[in-house]
C-alpha cells in the first residue's frame, strides 16, 4: 500500500524512521560527568522518532490522501495511554507521570511508525536488520568494555562493577537478549555466510555474556522462550506436520540438542556453576532438608534472598493493602514511588533505612499498572497483550516456507521472553527496553499483514481517506497533527531541561565530595532552576545548606522535599531533626509523627525522639498524646518502656496533671 504520492519521499521517510527507532535509543551523548543517563538517550529519541512521521502527516494532509493502517492493537492501546494520562489527574506527584512519559513514551509512536510504515517484506527486512546491527555494535562495545579495552564509564549510576553492563546497562542486556532471537532466526536462513556466521558470533557473545552477569530475570526469559519454542514445534510437527518445513526427525534432534546443550552448560563447567549458584541454591535440599519438597525450600531460602525477598513483599503489599485502597483508579501512573512508603514491611522499612532510598517499582509491570492506574488501567494493559499476541498468532493460518516460519518464530518469542520478564523487572519503565519492545509487537503485527496481503489479495487492513476542499476532516486532522508536533515539542523541552538538571546535580556531587559547599549550592541551584520537580535536588541542596549554616534556606528545601513526595520518610525524619536544632518545636514534632506514620516499625525510635524533642522545648502537650498511643499498642514489646514511661511522668507533671504523673512513678516502681 503506497501512503504517499511520491515514493522516494516514503522510502525515506521509512529509512529515517528505521534508522531513529534502531539506533538512536541506544547511542550514547556524552555530557560532562553524564554519559548514559535515560535523558541524554531520550532527547534524540523523542525527536527523531515522532520526526518522519509528522512529516508523514504533513504531506498527506497537504495531498489530501491518508492512509491509516487498521490493525488490532491500536484501539486498545489507545485506550490504555488515554487513561494513563487521565490518571495524571488524580495522582499526588503528576511530575513522575511526567517523568516516565519523556523516558518510554516514544514507544508506542514507534510501534505506530512500524505499522504505518514496514508494509511490505522487505521493509520488515531491512528493520529488522537494522535492528540487529545495533546489537552487534552493542555486542562488540560491551565487551570492550568489560575486558577494558576501551573502557568507558560504566552505567548511568557511574559505580556499578563492569561485569554487570554490556555497554549500555545491565537493564538494557536484560532485554537485548530477548530480541537477540529475532535476527537468529530471521537470518539463520540468509544466502550470505558472513551474515550468518555474524549472527551467530553475536548470539553466542551475548549469551557469554548474560551468563557471566549472571542476570535472572533475563535467563528466565531466555529459557521461556526456548520453552515455548519447543512446545511449539512439537505441536505443529505432531498435527500439522505437512504445514512446518521440518521433519519431525529434525524437530526433536533440535530440541534434544538445546536441553542437553543448557543442561552440561550449567552443570559441567566454571560458568555452569556460577548460574547454578543464582538458581539452584534456591532449590537444592541439603542433608538437614532432606525430604522438603522444592516449592517448600524455594519459599524458605527466598526470605534470605534480599533481592527475591524485595519483589515477594513489594508484590503482596501491592497486592494486599495498596491496590484495595484504590481499586478502580489507582494512585495514577508513576505514583507507586510515592505512595508505596505507608505499606512499607519490616524489611522494606529497614531496606529503605540502610540505603536512604524508598521503593521506586514493584519490579513487575503487571502489579505496577494495577497499582498504578487500577483496576481499569490494568485491565487495558492486559487487553493490549492479549491482542498482540492473538494477532501474531493468526499469522500461523498463512505460514507456507521454511522463511515464513523463520521470521514468525523470531518475531513472536521474543515477545513471550518480555512478558516474562515482565513478572520480575520492569522493561517498560526502561527506555531502551521499552522501544524496542514496541518495535517488535508493531514488526509482529505488520508481519501478520503482510502474510494476509499476500494470501488473500487484499487492502481491508487499511484506511484510505480522501479529503475534499470543504471536507470538515481536513482542519480536525491539522488540528491532531499541531497536537502532536506541539506535545513532541513540550516533551523535548522538560526532558532537555531534566538533562540539564541531572548534568548539574552530578557536577555538584564532585564539590560535595571535597566540602567546596558554595560551589556545590551554586550549581544545585542551577539544576532545579531548569527541573524544579525533582526532590532529590532540594533534599542535597538542603545538606548543602546545613554544612553552609543556613539552616531556614535548609529547612525551605526540606519542606518542598516533603510537599513533591509526602511519604518519603527520611526526608520528613530529616525536617524534624533540622526544625529541632532550630527550636521550632511543634514542627519537629509534628514530622516526627509523620515520618512514624509511614515507618511504623520505628515507633518505639520515633516516640523517643518526640518526647525529648517537646520536653526540651516544654511543650509536654505534644508529647503525652504519642506516648499514651505507643504505650498502649506496643506495651510489652517495647524495649525501653521505663524510658517511655519516665518520660510521660515528667509530661504530666509539666503539664500541672500531678495525679497522673504519681501513678505513672507507682507503675515505675512496680
Amino acid at each position: 500500500m503506497s501512503l504517499l504520492k511520491s515514493e522516494r519521499l516514503e522510502y525515506g521517510l521509512f529509512l529515517l524512521f528505521g534508522w531513529a527507532c534502531a539506533v538512536v535509543p541506544v547511542v550514547y551523548f556524552h555530557n560532562g560527568l553524564v554519559t548514559e543517563y535515560y535523558f541524554s538517550k531520550t532527547i534524540w529519541a523523542n525527536f527523531f522518532v515522532p520526526l518522519p512521521l509528522l512529516i508523514w502527516a504533513a504531506v498527506s494532509l497537504l495531498d489530501r490522501r491518508i492512509v491509516l493502517p487498521r490493525a488490532r492493537i491500536l484501539p486498545p492501546l489507545a485506550l490504555f495511554l488515554a487513561w494513563a494520562l487521565l490518571s495524571i489527574s488524580w495522582t499526588t506527584n503528576p511530575y513522575k507521570s511526567i517523568e516516565l512519559i519523556g523516558k518510554v513514551g516514544i514507544g508506542p509512536v514507534a510501534l505506530f511508525g512500524v505499522i504505518l510504515f514496514a508494509n511490505t517484506r522487505d521493509r520488515l527486512r531491512g528493520l529488522t536488520m537494522l535492528v540487529f546491527w545495533t546489537m552487534v555494535a552493542v555486542t562488540v562495545y560491551g565487551f570492550f568494555q568489560y575486558f577494558e579495552v576501551f573502557y568507558l564509564p560504566k552505567d548511568q549510576y557511574g559505580d556499578a562493577d563492569p561485569s554487570t553492563t554490556i555497554g549500555l546497562t545491565n537493564f538494557v542486556v536484560e532485554y537485548l537478549v530477548l530480541f537477540l532471537l529475532t535476527p537468529a532466526f530471521v537470518f539463520l536462513d540468509d544466502r550470505r555466510r558472513w551474515v550468518r556466521t555474524l549472527c551467530a558470533a553475536t548470539f553466542a557473545c551475548v549469551m557469554a555474556y548474560l551468563i557471566i552477569a549472571r542476570n535472572r530475570n533475563a535467563m528466565l526469559g531466555f529459557i521461556g522462550e526456548v520453552l515455548v519454542l519447543a512446545a511449539l514445534l512439537l505441536g505443529v510437527a505432531w498435527r500439522q506436520r505437512a504445514r512446518l518445513p521440518f521433519s519431525r526427525r529434525q524437530v526433536a534432534v533440535g530440541i534434544l540438542v538445546l536441553v542437553l546443550g543448557i543442561v552440561g552448560l550449567f552443570s559441567g563447567t566454571e560458568i555452569g556453576r556460577r548460574v547454578w549458584e543464582r538458581f539452584g541454591s534456591l532449590t537444592v535440599p541439603t542433608e538437614q532438608e532432606a525430604g522438603a519438597g522444592a516449592v517448600e525450600i524455594f519459599l524458605k531460602r527466598a526470605r534470605r534472598d534480599a533481592s527475591i525477598r524485595f519483589r515477594i513483599e513489594t508484590w503482596y503489599q501491592c497486592l494486599k493493602n495498596m491496590f484495595p485502597d484504590n481499586p478502580v483508579a489507582g494512585v495514577g501512573l508513576a505514583n507507586l514511588e510515592v505512595e508505596f512508603p505507608r505499606y512499607y514491611t519490616e524489611f522494606l522499612e529497614g531496606m529503605t533505612i540502610r540505603n536512604n532510598t524508598r521503593v521506586v517499582r514493584s519490579h513487575n509491570e503487571y502489579v505496577q499498572a494495577l497499582a498504578d492506574l487500577g483496576l481499569v488501567g490494568f485491565t487495558l494493559f492486559l487487553w493490549f497483550l492479549i491482542q498482540v499476541f492473538r494477532s501474531s498468532a493468526e499469522g500461523i493460518r498463512y505460514l507456507r516456507t521454511r522463511e515464513d516460519w523463520l521470521w514468525w518464530f523470531g518475531l513472536n518469542l521474543g515477545l513471550v521472553g518480555f512478558a516474562i520478564t515482565a513478572f520480575f523487572a520492569f522493561p517498560l519503565q526502561v527506555p531502551t527496553s521499552s522501544i524496542y519492545f514496541f518495535i517488535l509487537a508493531g514488526l509482529s503485527t505488520s508481519y501478520t499483514r503482510v502474510l494476509r496481503e499476500r494470501e488473500q489479495q487484499t487492502t481491508e487492513d487499511w484506511i484510505i481517506l480522501d479529503l475534499g476542499d470543504g471536507d470538515w476532516r481536513l482542519p480536525a486532522l491539522w488540528a491532531v497533527t499541531g497536537i502532536f508536533a506541539g506535545s513532541v515539542l513540550t516533551l523535548e523541552t522538560f526532558t532537555y531541561n531534566a538533562l540539564v538538571g541531572e548534568v548539574r546535580n552530578k557536577e555538584a556531587r564532585v564539590y560535595k565530595r571535597y566540602k567546596r559547599w558554595d560551589e556545590a549550592y551554586a550549581l544545585l541551584s542551577d539544576a532545579i532552576s531548569h527541573y524544579p520537580w525533582m526532590e532529590g535536588y532540594y533534599y542535597d541542596r538542603a545538606v548543602v545548606q546545613m554544612q553552609r549554616k543556613k539552616m531556614k534556606e535548609a529547612l525551605q528545601d526540606l519542606r518542598k522535599t516533603a510537599e513533591l513526595v509526602p511519604n518519603y520518610a527520611m526526608g520528613r525524619k530529616q525536617i524534624g531533626m533540622l526544625a529541632q536544632q532550630m527550636g521550632m518545636t511543634e514542627l519537629a514534632v509534628n514530622e516526627f509523627r509523620a515520618t512514624m506514620n509511614i515507618y511504623k516499625q520505628q515507633r518505639e525510635e520515633l516516640t523517643l525522639l518526640i518526647g525529648r524533642t517537646a520536653l526540651r522545648g516544654q511543650r509536654p502537650d505534644l508529647a503525652i498524646p504519642v506516648l499514651e498511643e505507643t504505650l498502649e499498642i506496643e506495651g510489652d514489646k517495647l524495649k525501653k518502656k521505663r524510658e517511655l514511661l519516665r518520660m510521660l511522668a515528667d509530661a504530666y507533671g509539666m503539664s500541672g496533671k500531678g495525679a497522673e504523673s504519681i501513678k505513672v512513678f507507682e507503675q515505675l516502681r512496680a
